[in-house]
């Protein structure tokens, strides 16, 4: 008995200690939270040095914590180091600001991408962006973090054994010629040349629903039209997947050949993005198409890019220049694009591998029926290591799919 007593005791210690050790850091969270608020405070309305001093006498009391405790919240003091170091930067004091960032990367704070893109866009370090200390912290978070020199340092494309032929649906199947009188494409495309029916179908299915990156559709509808109008009924949005489903299945009811193509970063790092390859007889090439922007791409001289004519152009830094309707539909907010935010932040994250059904037909990725046994093409990097990268889940590797290094192939023609 007396045993148990004293193992109920020791448990009750340590459930004591853990307590209190986690009040210790909500103390020091909400501290710091605190701490910084006030000197930026005191900072912005030209008390610099105090909004230093307030800084560095908390760093002090961050020091003596217990060592584990400190490693736990190490952001805190790496976060609190960048800040002191933007400080400095501001009043061009040099060593101190470089101090401050080396003392931030020792917290850990190189592993947090934020701290990338925090020395990249603030202007408070202008002052030290061009010295060789401040380039050795910054060029290897630029290696890690930043999308375009990831994209670029990314190994080619090579040509490989594997061939393959792409189909699509014809237009006189009775559920894609659903869909063109029911959402009256004949009128929307109008009468104008292929390329204006190509924009004015985009145009129309970026204006119809808002995008919402958050949709789960429990109901699970059985189709494009289903889904549209299930948005309606809700009052909510659609993913960039389901826009770009829908509008495939609006261009193939007018028989342009058209896939939706999955778009995905190297690390999956929040999200992906799903756009169109639309094929145009009129300009003989494959078109980018993005339903969730309204957007096309094009060259400086107006020519207009598909999905492989933008990733060698931003590999190769060549000019581009997005339509002038891109915009992105939230409901009753419209965003138009930021070619830098758009291009080469966003989709330069998105364009390291690239994937697609073989076979489009009406009601993909809907009827379960039609989609058991579907064929998906990766096109992926020649530096791609098979056997330890993944893409998103590893369903690439299905024995039903295929992963290739041949953009030639993938891009074939109809």
């Amino acid at each position: 008995m007396k045993g148990k007593r004293i193992l109920v005791s020791l448990v009750f210690i340590a459930m004591s200690i853990m307590l209190v050790v986690a009040n210790n850091q909500s103390e020091m969270i909400a501290k710091a939270k605190k701490v910084t608020a006030e000197a930026n405070t005191l900072f912005n309305s030209g008390q610099k040095q105090d909004a230093i001093e307030l800084l560095e006498n908390f760093l002090v009391e961050f020091d003596k914590l217990p060592a584990d405790e400190k490693q736990k919240l190490s952001y805190i003091g790496g976060w609190r180091n960048f800040y002191l170091a933007a400080y400095y930067s501001d009043l061009n004091i040099i060593d101190k600001a470089i101090s401050c960032l080396n003392k931030a990367v020792d917290y850990g704070l190189d592993e947090d991408p934020n701290f990338y893109y925090s020395l990249k866009n603030s202007e408070i370090f202008d002052n030290i962006r061009n010295i060789n200390e401040f380039a050795l912290i910054y060029n290897p978070l630029l290696q890690k973090y930043d999308f375009l020199t990831i994209l670029k340092n990314t190994g080619s494309y090579c040509v490989d054994n594997y061939n393959y032929k792409f189909s699509y649906q014809s237009p006189d199947n009775d559920d894609l010629d659903n869909i063109k009188n029911y959402f009256n494409l004949d009128s929307v495309a109008g009468d104008g040349d292929e390329l204006s029916k190509i924009k004015r179908v985009l145009s129309f299915v970026n204006k119809l629903i808002p995008h919402d990156g958050q949709t789960d559709f429990h109901e699970n509808p059985n189709s494009v039209i289903e889904m549209v109008e299930l948005c309606n009924s809700k009052n909510h949005g659609a993913s960039c997947r389901s826009l770009a489903k829908l509008l495939n299945e609006c261009y193939l009811s007018l028989g342009i050949k058209s896939r939706f193509i999955t778009c995905l970063p190297k690390k999956y790092i929040s999200d992906c993005h799903v756009i169109n390859a639309v094929w145009s007889t009129q300009l003989n090439k494959w078109l980018w198409v993005d339903p969730t922007w309204n957007a096309m791409v094009m060259d400086d001289a107006g020519n207009y890019l598909s999905v492989q004519d933008v990733r060698y152009r931003l590999r190769n830094d060549l000019p581009l220049k997005l339509n002038d309707e891109a915009q992105i539909n939230k409901g009753e907010k419209k965003i138009d694009a930021d070619i830098n935010e758009y291009l080469y932040h966003y989709m330069a994250k998105n364009l390291y591998y690239i994937y697609s059904s073989k076979d489009f037909y009406s009601g993909i990725e809907y009827r379960k029926e039609l989609s058991d046994d579907r064929k998906m093409i990766y096109l992926v990097p020649s530096d791609f290591n098979i056997e330890k990268d993944v893409i998103g889940r590893g369903d690439e590797k299905s024995p039903n799919n295929i992963i290739t290094t041949n953009d030639d192939m993938f891009w074939q023609r109809p």
